[in-house]
């Protein structure tokens, strides 16, 4: 997938572990969202969105993940990738 802001164009292999099963979900986003991992079968993993609030005109960030990241690739994949959230959130 081409690079993105938390994605970062990387791909990581998830660790299905036997007390959890393999509980990865699939996500469409709509709106502003944009997938930042995909799964072999190409379908979002993964979004991140900035948008401001019609409601109250406030600006927001979300991420959400549609696996569990405890189980993605090596503590350094996971690090890195909490690392480009952090950011993502702290950047205006």
């Amino acid at each position: 997938m081409p690079s993105t802001v938390i994605g970062a164009g990387t791909d990581y292999g998830l660790t299905h572990y036997a007390v959890y099963g393999p509980f990865e979900d699939q996500i469409t986003p709509n709106g502003p969202a944009v997938a930042q991992f995909k799964d072999d079968t190409g379908a979002a993993d993964g979004l991140a969105v900035t948008d401001t609030s019609g409601n109250s005109g406030t600006s927001y960030k979300v991420v959400f993940f549609a696996f569990p990241l405890e189980e993605v690739g090596t503590a350094t994949d996971r690090s890195d990738i909490v690392s480009r959230v952090e950011t993502y959130f702290n950047t205006p």
